[in-house]
């Protein structure tokens, strides 16, 4: 495989530290570090908005899969439905920098590999074998078919990253010695604590890990970095751990407002659950004097994750569609389906459609 070293140094030079959170991150009482968020969230997001916008925001579904409810609502829901659905999507980003073009790709989902996680292979075998694995699994085409849409390839790709690592092999679209690179002219984008928790990955969460993901990954497409990150105007990621150690979220402008992205929570009922149709969550979340309802898979990291869904919360500000909601865009989105009835989320934001896709010459 060719070295990409060269590669990573033209590519990232222009990256620069996202300066506001200094203070929350130096504070070791989360409670403490919870209203230094509060004070230092709105003044990021205001510099960020005078940062001005992406050339285009196109987010396209992967997949709808299953999820088992008591983890989307925190244990808070206790309607009959064992499993929620959500659509995932990846959202595809160009900016320019510098006079040139760059395509940054957040969570490419590829189905048949996320399957191979622990969690999944023993949830199939749960399910009774006459059900058909398309009645509980939707997907909408490959990544390949999806990028041919907007007239691109894997190899118009500049840079690929995913708010956490959860059901992910890196294997297949990084390259190793006996794979080629889906993605080969990409620069991998993480937080080093995201990267060193799967290098390190601890038994407790196992079971949400493709087995060996990144063993023997082309390192030399890799740029980790340590607290958050401006990538272009209108264009950033935000360390918010908790739902993993490096969980970090996608921070967007755009005409319909500027939005994170992430997994922290599955939708809109999660941000706002004061206003959710749905009893059980909204009245849990009222006596326990929760302001968020965590995706709650893995509790690892709880006071960490609560902070940075406030802080997702702040940053979005509210949904100029939807003025009662937060405009966080969930990357895994809570959808109604035919096999959760009765289940239903109060409001889907939807995916996020704005510019026109360039072809570089």
């Amino acid at each position: 495989m060719r070295t990409k070293s060269s590669l990573i140094k033209q590519n990232t030079y222009f990256f620069k530290a996202l300066k506001g959170f200094e203070g929350s991150k130096k504070e070791s009482i989360p409670l403490n570090q919870l209203e230094k968020i509060r004070k230092e969230a709105p003044k990021v997001r205001d510099k960020f908005i005078e940062s001005g916008m992406p050339i285009a925001v196109h987010q396209f579904p992967c997949s709808t899969s299953p999820y088992p409810t008591a983890y989307g609502f925190h244990y808070s829901y206790s309607g009959m439905a064992p499993y929620l659905f959500f659509n995932n999507r990846a959202t595809l980003v160009q900016f320019e920098i510098e006079g040139k073009i760059k395509n940054l790709l957040f969570n490419p989902y590829f189905p048949e590999l996320s399957a191979q996680a622990p969690f999944y292979v023993a949830l199939r075998k749960t399910m009774p074998g006459f059900v058909p694995t398309r009645l509980v699994l939707k997907t909408y085409g490959t990544i390949k078919e999806q990028l041919k849409r907007y007239g691109l390839t894997p190899e118009d790709i500049d840079y690929v990253s995913y708010d956490h690592l959860h059901v992910q092999d890196l294997r297949p679209l990084m390259g190793t010695d006996s794979l080629d690179a889906l993605f080969p002219n990409a620069v991998f984008v993480f937080p080093k604590s995201e990267w060193q928790s799967v290098e390190y990955l601890h038994p407790s969460v196992s079971s949400w890990y493709v087995p060996d993901g990144i063993d023997g990954v082309a390192k030399e497409n890799l740029f980790l970095y340590e607290g958050d990150l401006s990538i272009a105007s209108g264009v950033a990621l935000i360390h918010t751990p908790g739902h993993t150690p490096g969980n970090h979220s996608l921070y967007l402008n755009s005409p319909e407002g500027c939005f994170t992205i992430s997994e922290n929570g599955v939708g809109a009922d999660a941000y706002s659950p004061e206003k959710s149709s749905i009893d059980s969550v909204r009245k849990t979340a009222a006596w326990k004097g929760w302001e968020v309802v965590m995706n709650a898979n893995t509790l690892d990291n709880t006071f960490d994750q609560y902070n940075s869904m406030i802080k997702e919360k702040i940053l979005s500000g509210p949904s100029p569609k939807f003025p009662e909601f937060i405009n966080h865009r969930s990357s895994s989105e809570f959808t109604s389906h035919y096999l959760s009835p009765g289940l239903k989320p109060t409001i889907e934001l939807g995916a996020v459609q704005f510019g026109e896709i360039t072809l570089r010459n």
